[in-house]
């Protein structure tokens, strides 16, 4: 590696961390206070149902501080739950009061208000993860030792448009969610489904995900948001529930029949099918140190391999053969 590269690596490295680290804003419309750690499924009775000595697996990339933003490697990683499946989403006020009704152990997954507080949690988590991830690449465009590297301008360029537009149409979800959520007059502009499935799969995920037909599809001029899915995996109760749903205006065929398999799932198609949602849809997902002590070593290369390869896919036929609960 020569000095030039040395130079625009560390370039990144600052970058990067720079965005990570930096405070950001309450997303709650109106509030200016300043964020805290906000755990995107909660913390005790979820989280800590899948952690072991406070700590479980999460799979990510390697050093979000050290990796360049093109095709990140990815591992497996112990993390604490204090850190684990958290980003800077509320401030402590809103973040206690906006979902004290789903951090009761006696919540209703099949009521619609609890439904749309977890989607709800899980597209701010996506929002601000793509908040940081536009900045950075913000940051690049304009940095004037980066912009050297010409070779890679142009793809920097178009990931930062499609993190912008991306942005713009979790936005669009966001207000459309929060209408049903400070209404008084419900609704219900979104349709969702709750599996509870008898088994505890020992894994937890919130996720926001774009399926579209063609994956090399960009329509820079689009008039209205990409269609988005919002998927909640969690253990209550000693069993796996899992929460998904779209705006009843933005749908594809896909997604209706997506729901539809979910109306009468028995317990290999639905293993399948979080491990599918778990490796090809989610970035934000964690592993109990009880299930991962369970995996072969050949079986995480897999899993982390399909992972890695399909991280900014949207193709709505992605599958993985991998069953991560099978033996």
């Amino acid at each position: 590696m020569d000095k030039q590269q040395i130079k625009l690596i560390n370039q990144l490295r600052k970058i990067r961390q720079r965005q990570f680290k930096q405070s950001r804003v309450c997303l709650t419309n109106g509030c200016t206070d300043k964020c805290i750690n906000s755990h995107l499924l909660q913390r005790k009775g979820i989280l800590s149902k899948i952690a072991v000595d406070n700590h479980f697996y999460i799979l990510g990339q390697i050093d979000i501080y050290k990796a360049t933003p093109f095709e990140p490697p990815a591992q497996f990683r112990r993390i604490g739950i204090n850190e684990g499946m958290s980003l800077p989403l509320f401030c402590n006020k809103h973040d206690t009061e906006l979902f004290a009704e789903i951090e009761t152990e006696n919540c209703d997954v099949n009521d619609y208000k609890t439904q749309l507080l977890f989607s709800y949690r899980s597209l701010c988590g996506e929002l601000r993860k793509k908040e940081i991830q536009a900045d950075i690449y913000g940051e690049i465009v304009n940095n004037p030792i980066l912009r050297t590297n010409t070779t890679q301008m142009e793809k920097i360029e178009w990931m930062l448009l499609g993190f912008l537009m991306g942005v713009n149409d979790l936005k669009f979800f966001k207000e459309e969610m929060e209408k049903d959520i400070y209404s008084e007059n419900e609704q219900k502009r979104f349709t969702f489904h709750t599996v509870v499935n008898e088994v505890d799969l020992d894994v937890c995920a919130a996720a926001s995900y774009t399926p579209i037909q063609h994956d090399d599809f960009f329509d820079t001029e689009q008039n209205k948001p990409y269609t988005t899915m919002f998927t909640s995996i969690f253990s209550k109760n000693n069993k796996t529930n899992m929460i998904t749903g779209y705006h009843n205006k933005h749908k594809t065929n896909w997604m209706i029949q997506h729901l539809e398999k979910l109306q009468n799932i028995d317990m290999v198609k639905f293993e399948k099918m979080v491990s599918n949602i778990l490796i090809k849809r989610c970035e934000t997902w964690a592993i109990s140190p009880r299930l991962y002590d369970k995996l072969t070593e050949n079986k995480k290369k897999e899993i982390i391999l399909e992972f890695s390869q399909d991280l900014y896919s949207h193709d709505e036929n992605l599958e993985t053969k991998i069953n991560i609960f099978e033996n």
